[in-house]
């Protein structure tokens, strides 16, 4: 069956809905790797999902930088954590074959990642 990098950040509003859908995949005989911070990992790996972390505090320390007065501050913000998520992904896949990405919706990063490794992606 397919692999799947699920690339997601860290907050419990973005994390906690993805868990069934990831239950189902791997109950279907998908393979599973989940990025998120560390704060999830055992939530995320009961579903079955191999976790590998983003660094938590480079991770906020890039997304309050945007500022979190208005809403394009957040989005700033959430543009300043592809200097953190990118690399830190590509650099822990390298060499590894997955079929497609999952990714927050609010998680551009996901999208990029797809771009670079020209996978199909499904945002959650």
């Amino acid at each position: 069956m397919a692999r799947v990098l699920f690339i997601n950040a860290g907050s419990e509003g973005h994390i906690n809905p993805t868990l069934q859908v990831v239950e189902e995949l791997i109950s279907r005989g998908e393979e599973v790797v989940y990025f998120s911070i560390e704060a999830f990992r055992e939530r995320i790996e009961k579903t079955g999902a191999t976790v590998r972390t983003i660094d938590d505090q480079k991770f906020i320390k890039a997304f309050l930088s945007g500022g979190r007065n208005y809403l394009q501050e957040r989005i700033n913000g959430l543009l300043h954590t592809a200097d953190i998520v990118i690399p830190s992904v590509l650099e822990q896949i390298e060499g590894e074959h997955f079929d497609y990405i999952i990714h927050d919706s609010m998680f551009g990063c996901g999208h990029l990642i797809a771009q670079i490794l020209k996978l199909p992606a499904i945002n959650s």
